[in-house]
């Protein structure tokens, strides 16, 4: 068969062979691409995880902090009107 019903013809048809071969094996630099992803994401998620403790730490720490600072200050409120009370000043 000759003409251009016979070049589209060979043309599929080496499209064909071609894309066969193609899809019948991974190349090497689909793999790395695979691996190098897979890593990136592995990695990623390890970091945002690391910074989601560190953050819980430092509230945890910031909390503490406060409580100790209120409780300090609630402990200097309770003697200074504890002494107060005891030692009234005289009115004038």
């Amino acid at each position: 068969m000759s003409g251009p019903l016979a070049a589209s013809s060979s043309i599929a048809a080496s499209a064909a062979a071609s894309g066969a071969t193609a899809a019948a094996g991974v190349g090497p630099l689909k793999l790395v691409e695979a691996g190098l992803l897979l890593a990136a994401g592995v990695g990623f998620a390890w970091w945002q995880l690391r910074d989601v403790e560190r953050a819980r730490q430092a509230s945890r720490a910031r909390r503490k902090s406060e409580a100790a600072a209120a409780a300090s200050a609630t402990a200097a409120t309770a003697a200074s009107t504890t002494t107060a009370a005891s030692n009234p000043e005289p009115r004038r």
